[in-house]
C-alpha cells in the first residue's frame, strides 16, 4: 500500500505539489476503505491530511483526468509487444439522490428498461492479449433542456392516442345487484331459456328472504301482482349457497 505515492510520482511534473499530496493519499484512503464510497468516508480512511475539507478542496479543482491517465499508462502498464484497441461504452450508475448533478433516465442494458440514475461514457484503451481495458477519458452524460423535452415528447407520440383513464379497484358507486342465470332459474323467471329447468326441490325447504327480494324486484310485473312469486319453492342448492346454512 505505501507503494502507491512512489506510483503517482510521475504525475507531479502535471500537477501542483498540493493536489499531489491531497491526489496521494485520497488514492490510498480509496484502496483500503469497504462498503459505500463517500466524500466522508474517504476523509475518515484518510487519516491525518485528509480532512473533509481536504476532499473537497480536490474533487473542486480542475485537472487534466486524460493527460494524467495517459501519463500513467504509459509509465506503468504499456507493454510495446501488446496490440491495443480503442473501446468506447456508456456506463450507467442507479441513483446516488434526488439533487444529484446530471441525475435523469437512462436506459440501462442490465434492468432492460430505463432507470433514473447517472450516465458515463468512458473510452479505453483494451490490451487484446491481456484481455484488460484501462480507461483514458471519462466524461459524465448531461442531458440539456431541450434534450429532455424532446425526449418526453417523443414518449408521449407513442403512447396510444383515446387510451381510456384507469378504472379505481373496488365496486363503482351506485352499482346495483344483478341476478345471475342460476338465480333467474331458480326464481321462476319466465325470461329464462327451456334449458334451464329448475332443480327439484327439497321438501319443506324454505325460501331465503334475499331470494323474496330478488324475484319482487327482477320478476315482471304481472307475475308480482298476482302473487305468484309467494308460491315459489326455492332450493338452497339452486341459489348457489351451501345447505343449511
Amino acid at each position: 500500500m505505501m507503494d502507491i505515492g512512489a506510483l503517482l510520482q510521475c504525475l507531479r511534473p502535471h500537477v501542483t505539489t498540493t493536489t499531489h499530496r491531497r491526489l496521494s493519499r485520497i488514492t490510498l484512503a480509496l484502496l483500503m476503505m469497504t462498503g459505500r464510497i463517500t466524500m466522508l468516508g474517504i476523509s475518515r480512511w484518510a487519516g491525518t491530511g485528509g480532512s473533509y475539507r481536504t476532499v473537497q478542496r480536490l474533487f473542486s479543482t480542475v485537472l487534466p483526468w486524460a493527460l494524467l491517465f495517459w501519463v500513467f499508462f504509459r509509465q506503468h502498464v504499456d507493454c510495446p509487444a501488446d496490440v491495443y484497441c480503442v473501446a468506447g461504452d456508456e456506463v450507467i450508475v442507479t441513483t446516488a439522490g434526488p439533487h444529484t448533478h446530471g441525475l435523469d433516465r437512462f436506459f440501462s442494458s442490465l434492468y432492460g428498461k430505463p432507470v433514473p440514475g447517472l450516465a458515463f461514457f468512458t473510452l479505453s484503451l483494451v490490451s487484446v492479449q491481456k484481455r484488460r481495458a484501462f480507461p483514458m477519458r471519462i466524461e459524465q452524460v448531461v442531458r440539456s433542456d431541450a434534450e429532455k423535452a424532446a425526449s418526453k415528447a417523443q414518449a408521449a407520440a407513442k403512447k396510444p392516442k383515446g387510451a381510456q383513464a384507469t378504472r379505481r379497484p373496488g365496486r363503482p358507486k351506485g352499482s346495483k345487484n344483478t341476478p345471475t342465470l342460476r338465480q333467474r332459474v331458480a326464481m321462476g323467471c319466465p325470461c329464462t331459456p327451456r334449458s334451464q329447468a329448475c332443480r327439484p326441490v327439497r321438501s319443506g325447504a324454505r325460501p331465503r328472504k334475499s331470494a323474496t327480494r330478488l324475484v319482487s324486484r327482477y320478476c315482471p310485473p304481472a307475475i308480482r301482482r298476482c302473487g305468484a312469486y309467494s308460491t315459489l319453492r326455492y332450493s338452497p342448492r339452486s341459489m348457489g349457497t351451501r345447505s343449511g346454512r
